[in-house]
């Protein structure tokens, strides 16, 4: 579509009312062009700016291209004013002086009162003009709300096109009619690009759009399509992988300058930079987690984030970008505390990092204590710890390091996924089977036990973790009760040894009957006394 302009008409060019023939126009022309041969211009009474600059011989040979062709004539002559009375043509001399109020207001009466299009039409123009000299928004609101009056009126069509064709000496067809009806705000389009360039207020592109809901090719190629281009291109320079913080930083002002750039012509809600906006949004989001991961730098990869809810307007990005928002944090808490019991945990015993690790476990929200991660590392130190007071217990035959090893592990259950009722079926039932009165069974029977369990759980498909605590736990729940029955039996058969030496004495000293008593006393003497020490 060829552009539109007001200021550029042809009629203004050539200093012409509407509806000259076509001779007219030549013979206008031929006086212009012979003026611009020699550096020469002429003014005319309804000329709305300085012309001089604007005759030159290339736009007047253009202007009389324009009004030589039917349909650019038709659309020259509906973009310009036209004035049948002499009043019309006061009113257009009162636009060329400056006296705009007084223009209006005569265009206004006229149109106001009765139908009267060509008013109308003059009316929509003259506050288009206005606008541009006094650079008045309202002006320009004004003059859109007429032209949308006039698109809308059929009336107005069918009267334009009758009081066309008196001058008309083309032959125009009716097509003519329906295409600049169709594209009239493609046409305006050009006009308001022509006006924001005239006076850089963005203003005029919020109000036309708001109004017609296009913005037309004018507005969409020489501002619009530019930035959007730009916006592009600084997305595509950013990399995670090759730039530095500084960079990465910059790249994100500079892409949300240009996006506010657009917002300020007030068309977010047009499509092209409604999706480019939801494009940057979504690649910021996908920036912010990379930053993270490969920079580890919290705070830009929150600004990041920021900057993609500033950008996008859907409801469930948004809610999105607030679960990335507490996940990142929560990932950097984590992360903190991870980093923080390390420290505090080298050189220290398994007993001690387990501590260490519950101490500092009370700062983290209950968010993070839900976390796979978090329970598989809190497993992990756990099991560390419990394998050591396993094995030190086993040595020493310690009961009270295989409660502890024991208890500890149950009391965490929850961290490795196991079955607690089964886990403490199995556990009840090796405590039974651990109670024996013989120190031989004893040993055989935990020996047994032991490999029962070990192939049990070699057998189920259980994670690393939690069949490390299912063996602590079966293990330890088998070992806390065969210790005091093992510890029992060596006291036991010490017990009897000595009575035996006491009774051979007391029956060498004494009589034998009472020397067997003896025997028979620090027998039942010992074994009394050994359940009350370690069967308890």
């Amino acid at each position: 579509m060829e552009a539109v302009r007001l200021i550029r008409n042809a009629h203004h060019i050539l200093g012409l009312q509407t509806g000259v023939d076509i001779q007219g126009i030549r013979k206008r022309a031929n006086h212009l062009l012979n003026l611009a041969r020699i550096d020469e211009s002429e003014k005319y009474e309804t000329d709305l700016t300085e012309m001089s600059d604007l005759r030159t011989e290339q736009n007047i040979r253009k202007a009389v291209e324009q009004l030589s062709g039917v349909k650019t004539r038709l659309i020259e002559a509906f973009f310009w004013f036209e004035t049948p009375t002499l009043q019309d043509f006061s009113s257009l001399k009162a636009l060329s002086k400056g006296d705009y109020d007084n223009a209006i207001k005569h265009w206004k009466s006229l149109s106001s009162t009765s139908p009267n299009w060509i008013a109308k039409k003059n009316e929509a123009l003259s506050y288009f003009i206005a606008a541009q000299h006094t650079n008045d928004k309202n002006l320009f609101n004004q003059s859109i709300t007429l032209w949308k009056e006039i698109e809308l009126s059929d009336q107005f069509w069918l009267f334009y096109k009758e009081h066309y064709k008196l001058t008309d000496d083309l032959g125009t067809n009716e097509a003519s009619f329906v295409e600049i009806r169709t594209k009239l705000f493609e046409y305006l389009s050009w006009l308001t690009l022509d006006l924001y360039r005239n006076n850089f207020n963005k203003e005029y592109i919020s109000i036309f759009f708001k109004q017609t809901g296009i913005v037309g090719q004018g507005i969409e190629n020489h501002i619009l399509a530019p930035v959007i281009s730009k916006v592009r291109s600084e997305m595509d320079t950013i990399s995670i992988e090759k730039d530095d913080i500084i960079k990465l930083r910059t790249k994100k002002l500079s892409v949300i300058s240009l996006v506010q750039d657009l917002s300020d012509f007030g068309v977010d809600d047009y499509s092209p930079v409604k999706a480019l906006r939801e494009t940057c949004a979504t690649k910021f989001r996908n920036f912010s987690v990379a930053i993270y991961n490969e920079k580890e730098n919290i705070d830009l990869s929150k600004e990041y984030l920021q900057a993609a809810v500033v950008l996008s307007s859907s409801n469930s990005f948004l809610l999105q970008a607030e679960r990335d928002k507490a996940q990142l944090e929560s990932n950097h808490a984590f992360e903190s505390f991870i980093s923080k019991v390390a420290s505090k945990s080298e050189g220290k015993s398994t007993r001690e990092k387990w501590n260490i690790f519950l101490h500092e476990e009370a700062t983290l929200p209950e968010s993070i204590k839900k976390g796979k991660g978090y329970t598989q590392l809190k497993g992990q130190v756990l099991l560390g710890f419990c394998v050591e007071e396993f094995t030190q217990a086993l040595k020493n035959l310690n009961a009270n390091g295989m409660q502890t090893a024991f208890h500890e592990i149950w009391n965490n259950i929850d961290l490795f996924e196991l079955n607690k009722e089964k886990v403490l079926e199995m556990a009840k039932e090796l405590e039974a089977k651990s109670k024996l009165n013989s120190s031989v069974k004893q040993f055989q029977k935990i020996d047994e036990d032991n490999r029962l369990v070990g192939e049990l759980a070699d057998n189920s498909k259980l994670e690393e973790n939690a069949k490390g605590a299912f063996l602590i736990l079966c293990r330890s729940a088998l070992w806390k009760e065969a210790i005091p029955h093992i510890h029992y039996h060596k006291f036991d058969q010490n017990v009897t040894k000595l009575a035996f030496f006491v009774g051979i004495i007391v029956w060498a000293n004494s009589t034998w009957y009472l020397g067997i008593g003896a025997w028979i006393v620090c027998i039942y003497g010992g074994s009394f006394l050994g359940k009350k020490i370690y069967l308890k």
